[in-house]
């Protein structure tokens, strides 16, 4: 969840996220609570996807995306380009591979 909500949900919002994760893990077949490791490796990821939108998307420099994110590895981000499609294209991509991966679920 982005920053400005966790902040207007307040204290709570640790304790809500945390439910609302083991309850969506659980559902896709995954443990309640993910191992401290892969916890890292997701918010690296984050990290890194943040900077991409911010230097391809948000016109943000390198610097100034460095300054907010980290600067990310070069091979993390080497041969790597977001792709702007057309939002309707976007949304049945999407939910084409959204059911296609809930069917191997059941």
């Amino acid at each position: 969840m982005i920053s400005p909500v966790k902040a207007a949900v307040g204290p709570g919002y640790r304790a809500l996220d945390d439910r609302l994760m083991a309850a969506i893990h659980l559902r896709f077949g995954l443990p309640a609570e993910l191992p401290r490791e892969v916890k890292r490796q997701i918010k690296a990821a984050d990290k890194v996807s943040a900077w991409m939108e911010a230097t391809q998307i948000a016109g943000f420099s390198e610097q100034e995306a460095d300054r907010l994110f980290g600067k990310p590895k070069p091979e993390f981000v080497e041969g790597l380009a977001i792709k702007l499609r057309p939002p309707l294209q976007t949304r049945h991509e999407f939910t084409q591979r959204h059911a296609t991966l809930l069917a191997q679920c059941a």
